[in-house]
């Protein structure tokens, strides 16, 4: 229908409508009627939804065999419509595309049931694996534990909660990782005697074949340190070269523990002679002073006994002019009593200075006697 068959109002000259279909300015009032389309438009839609529905046939010949196309099926732009074509082009896809599907899922269920059966194996041959070689170490832990009485072992990993009681100290842990041809060790340990120790430490490794590829004193103080009940770390590495650890052994080196055991004993034997020895001039002193009486101590400003200074004080004509020159150790005299010599000078009587050498025996705290030397 031409736009000379429509009558527009001025309404639809100011906001035009055109049919969704063909493009044609037409009336508000008919684009409304026709739900956006024109009279023929219209009439061919309703044309094609009133046609009988199209029936694709079963493929014949199996699942591999082409698939005919459907009757009523134009597959150029010639069809009879639009709608027809694009129907019938959507149900030759779906038979197209049929056959497919059923072995793709077959083929993905067999991949699902081997890849379940896989894992399955792999996992049991991995806790078997698992199984012996936990069996293996067992033994070889054994065999070393019983070679080496000295030492306390454990499977090696990066972290091994040892907790081995050593003679002087106790491990608590190793920490080791791997660093080329080496094996970085820090070795957590804690004092376990009742006197601050020196701690020493050394860590053994051994392959699967329970031989030692290599040992080091992580752990050698030189100073007494190590506090009871203290813990401290010390970290040192251990050469292996190419060799894979598989035991760790910590030790605290039984020769050089022996060594210091006889070391020891030997002192205690030295400070308990000496020990006697002073007890026994501690005895003898004691006798020595209820005889003689207490020992006189010389003063260390002028060397002269109290006894002595006393007696000067009490005896002499100008204690004043007193001028000490020199004094002698106090010793014992004969068997009752204790001396003294002195070198002085004094005044005389006279007023003159005179130099005297004297002999003072002492007993009992008090000068018993005085003799010209």
């Amino acid at each position: 229908m031409s736009n000379s068959a429509y009558s527009f109002t001025q309404d639809d000259g100011m906001n035009p409508v055109f049919c969704i279909g063909c493009r044609q300015h037409i009336p508000v009032a008919v684009s409304n009627a026709g739900r956006g389309l024109c009279p023929d438009c219209l009439g061919r839609l309703q044309q094609t939804q009133a046609a009988p529905p199209v029936v694709v046939p079963t493929p014949q010949g199996g699942p591999t065999a082409p698939c005919p196309p459907p009757q009523g099926y134009a597959p150029s732009h010639q069809a009879a419509n639009k709608s027809t074509a694009i129907l019938a082009g959507a149900a030759l896809g779906r038979w197209a595309f049929r056959p497919r599907k059923v072995p793709l899922a077959i083929l993905a269920g067999a991949a699902l049931v081997c890849f379940v059966a896989f894992a399955g194996v792999a996992k049991v041959v991995r806790s078997v694996q698992d199984d012996n070689r936990r069996a293996s170490y067992a033994a070889l832990l054994a065999k070393l534990q019983r070679e080496n009485p000295d030492k306390r072992f454990a499977v090696y990993a990066e972290t091994v909660p040892i907790n081995a009681q050593l003679a002087s100290l106790r491990v608590d842990r190793l920490d080791m990782s791997r660093d080329g041809d080496r094996v970085r060790t820090r070795v957590t340990f804690t004092g376990t005697t009742g006197e601050e120790i020196a701690p020493e430490v050394y860590v053994s490794l051994y392959d699967a074949k329970g031989a030692m590829v290599g040992r080091a004193a992580v752990v050698s103080h030189i100073f007494a340190d190590l506090a009871p009940r203290a813990t401290d770390s010390t970290e040192d590495a251990v050469r292996i070269g190419d060799a894979e650890p598989v035991i760790v052994a910590v030790d605290d080196d039984p020769a050089k523990r022996q060594q210091e055991a006889v070391a020891k004993q030997e002192r205690d034997a030295r400070n308990a002679q000496a020990a006697i020895e002073r007890a026994r001039e501690s005895a003898a002193t004691a006798e020595e002073e209820r005889v003689r009486g207490p020992k006189p101590v010389p003063s260390a400003w002028d060397t002269i006994c109290p006894e002595v200074n006393a007696w000067m004080k009490d005896n002499m004509k100008d204690y004043d002019s007193l001028k000490i020159v020199n004094g002698s150790p106090v010793v014992a005299y004969r068997q009752d009593a204790w001396c003294q010599r002195l070198k002085y000078r004094a005044r005389n009587s006279f007023g003159g200075t005179v130099l005297e050498e004297k002999l003072f025996v002492i007993r009992d705290g008090r000068v018993i006697d005085v003799m010209d030397y």
